[in-house]
């Protein structure tokens, strides 16, 4: 009994953890996002050229860098950035188009294929000198996804563990606490017709 109600409650904590740990990795990513999007608009708002945001990742890093950014991965990670807008295919560069017409920021490559595990995406829209603009954000999801199946697969050798240790103490604890009761049950089945004399422990 002891092992099915720890088993069982187990199972809803370790499910709901890693509903927990998801949720709160796919937010943290929509979040980080969200802060890129906002400096992007920023500076397409205060009328900097778009063109600034097509240069080579190279470029982009050095960029960073004499601006205090130390690691290019803080800013763009495993997010890719697009942008639509016609205006921008007028300003005379010659971007990267993804197969929904957005053209890709930071000289990244094209976004991976789906496989199956979808995507964290953000947008803002903005008017520019060039019209109206939409940026995206979107990070593949394989990285949650790589994380919550470690947690779950550390969840399925822990929790069976724990069970069994749970199980195991309960038995031990039940046995020490039953043995006079199994002494006492022993020794009234030995009584006879012939023994009435002896007592009971």
């Amino acid at each position: 009994i002891v092992g099915v109600v720890v088993g069982v409650t187990l199972l809803m904590g370790g499910y709901l953890l890693v509903q927990w740990v998801e949720a709160t990795l796919v937010n943290d990513v929509r979040s980080r996002n969200d802060v890129a999007l906002t400096s992007m608009v920023r500076v397409l708002s205060e009328g900097q050229l778009p063109s600034e945001l097509l240069v080579s990742q190279e470029d982009l890093e050095r960029r960073l860098q004499a601006g205090g950014v130390s690691d290019l991965n803080d800013v763009l990670g495993s997010t890719f950035f697009y942008i639509d807008g016609a205006g921008l295919r007028a300003s005379g560069v010659n971007p990267v188009v993804d197969d929904q017409g957005r053209i890709v920021l930071f000289g990244r490559s094209l976004l991976p294929p789906d496989e199956g595990k979808g995507y964290i995406e953000s947008t803002r829209g903005l008017n520019s000198q060039v019209g109206p603009l939409t940026v995206h954000a979107v990070t593949p999801r394989a990285d949650v996804t790589r994380s919550v199946q470690a947690l779950t697969g550390a969840l399925f050798v822990v929790l069976p563990a724990l069970v069994f240790s749970a199980g195991g103490m309960a038995w031990v604890v039940a046995g020490r606490t039953l043995a006079p009761v199994s002494a006492m049950s022993r020794r009234v089945r030995e009584l006879s017709a012939t023994t009435l004399d002896e007592r009971v422990p």
